[in-house]
């Protein structure tokens, strides 16, 4: 599943129209930033790392990029030979770091409009204001 940016971030003029909360750059990265500052994630370098990568990559329209592979060698540094059918880092972080945004979302995070989740399967942040999706599947 591929995921299309929407609001203004490099996204379709009209499906911008619909979003209420005004989605940039700068937003998503404070986001980001007030999100890995909680508790849960503060003493988590390789989720922070996670995040940060994952989420600039997004941002920078280069989300198809993200693999397992990928973040493999540049967020948990297995080095170019890392072959994820052998090693499960990736998918076991990425089961870490659902499971802490989930938390975040119902705790320190409950009244935070913009959500940031990333779907089983995908390494790719999908950003939703609550009630909303601001990301278009093709």
């Amino acid at each position: 599943m591929k995921y299309v940016c929407v609001g203004q971030i490099g996204i379709p003029p009209a499906a911008a129209a619909h979003a209420s909360l005004p989605l940039t750059r700068d937003s998503v990265w404070k986001h980001v930033e007030r999100i890995l500052a909680n508790p849960l994630f503060a003493r988590s370098e390789r989720l922070c790392r996670f995040v940060r990568f994952s989420v600039g990559l997004t941002l920078e329209g280069r989300a198809e990029e993200l693999n397992e592979s990928l973040l493999g060698v540049h967020v948990f540094d297995r080095g170019a030979t890392f072959d994820p059918t052998d090693d499960a880092i990736v998918r076991v972080e990425a089961h870490r770091l659902r499971f802490k945004l989930s938390q975040y979302y119902k705790n320190a995070g409950r009244n935070d409009r913009l959500l940031i989740r990333y779907p089983t399967g995908c390494y790719t942040p999908v950003f939703r204001e609550r009630g909303r999706n601001l990301w278009n599947t093709n």
